[in-house]
């Protein structure tokens, strides 16, 4: 059961196309949304409620800016102006596009970094490697975070500062030439299409990938740190793993198969199921 769910999720994050990662490089318009937009969510008397959470009211400042994936997901209400709005827009895009990435990184760094670790005569990072050279990616929930040399945190942590910077005083210029946080213009393939339908398309189609990977990275860590088995042996089928690794993976379902009855049993007993 675990398998089928990181599969599932892993799947969708990994897999995305290329054109998830697309920005575009002509100015667009940050338009107001229209009183039809306003009409696709269910209300409540005079009271907009949310398309994600419909026992609650929309928050109003969503309706300031038509942003890509915007389904009325703010039950805290923090969206409290345009500014914090626009802020917390362009956080989410640059942690979807990271958890794209990072989803990508933490499959890859299992599958060839013992391999090629050993090839170079280089130190493995991954967590209690098997023979085939395949372990757990590094993270904190595993311990592994601690066998990361301190010289590579300094340049990670110096580069994103560097960026973030940059980032900081780029935005304010994106947001007032009328385009959404997170458009730097980067479309290198000029896989950008011209229709104004197929832009909104593709921005959609980034912001849903990127939550879906937010969600499948954590994903990732939770089980690795519970079941202490690599999601690339979770999920075989996907990575063409070695015969050995497939017998490992049919010991791991048995067991997950084995827990779901006990856990079936008891939720019957308390008439949960």
């Amino acid at each position: 059961m675990v398998a089928n769910a990181t599969a599932a999720l892993m799947a969708a994050a990994t897999i995305a196309t290329a054109s998830a990662f697309v920005a575009p490089h002509t100015a667009l318009p940050v338009a107001k949304t229209t009183s039809s937009s306003a009409l696709r969510m269910s209300s409540i008397g005079n009271e907009v409620m949310s398309e994600s959470v419909p026992f609650l009211p929309r928050n109003p400042v969503l309706d300031e800016f038509e942003l890509a994936g915007d389904v009325g997901f703010d039950p805290l209400n923090l969206a409290k102006d345009e500014k914090t709005l626009l802020f917390y827009r362009d956080a989410e895009v640059k942690h979807a596009r990271l958890a794209m990435l990072a989803a990508l990184g933490w499959v890859v760094s299992e599958l060839f970094d013992g391999r090629l670790a050993a090839a170079a005569n280089a130190p493995d990072l991954l967590v209690r490697p098997d023979g085939e050279g395949i372990g757990l990616a590094p993270s904190l929930l595993n311990g592994g975070l601690a066998t990361i040399p301190a010289a590579y945190w300094l340049l990670v942590v110096g580069l994103t500062g560097a960026l973030e910077t940059q980032f900081a005083a780029i935005t304010p210029g994106v947001v007032a030439q009328g385009r959404e946080p997170g458009d730097y213009g980067f479309d290198p393939f000029n896989l950008w299409p011209q229709e104004e339908e197929a832009q909104k398309d593709l921005r959609t189609k980034e912001l849903k990938n990127g939550r879906l990977a937010m969600i499948a990275i954590v994903a990732f860590a939770f089980q690795e740190a519970v079941s202490r088995v690599p999601v690339v042996e979770e999920t075989p089928a996907l990575f063409g793993l070695t015969p050995n690794e497939k017998i490992a993976e049919a010991e791991i379902g048995e067991v997950a198969a084995a827990s779901f009855n006990v856990i079936e049993y008891f939720l019957h007993r308390l008439h949960l199921f």
